[in-house]
């Protein structure tokens, strides 16, 4: 999900996204990802585990990456909106 403001050029948005969603593949690290999106400005970061079916949502606050496993429903203040993990997968 993009900034409203988001910069862009003739083709890309530029700089991280509001809410980034990555998709892990086995064996994938995902913290230098997380390092670089939280850099460049990103509020959330969703961590798709589609294997085990699960989320992982990272959100910076006060210049502090939380993180929390998400099993059943997310509410997310930057999106204004709450989503379910299982219809995630459906």
């Amino acid at each position: 999900m993009s900034w409203p403001d988001q910069r862009r050029d003739e083709k890309y948005f530029l700089g991280s996204p509001m809410i980034a969603v990555e998709i892990l593949s086995p064996g994938e690290e995902i913290d230098r990802k997380l390092t670089l999106y939280f850099a460049e400005g990103a509020f959330e970061v969703w961590v798709i585990h589609a294997k085990r079916k699960a989320m992982t949502v990272y959100s910076n606050q006060n210049d502090q990456v939380i993180r929390l496993v998400v099993d059943r429903e997310y509410r997310s203040e930057a999106a204004q909106a709450t989503f379910s993990v299982t219809e995630i997968f459906e």
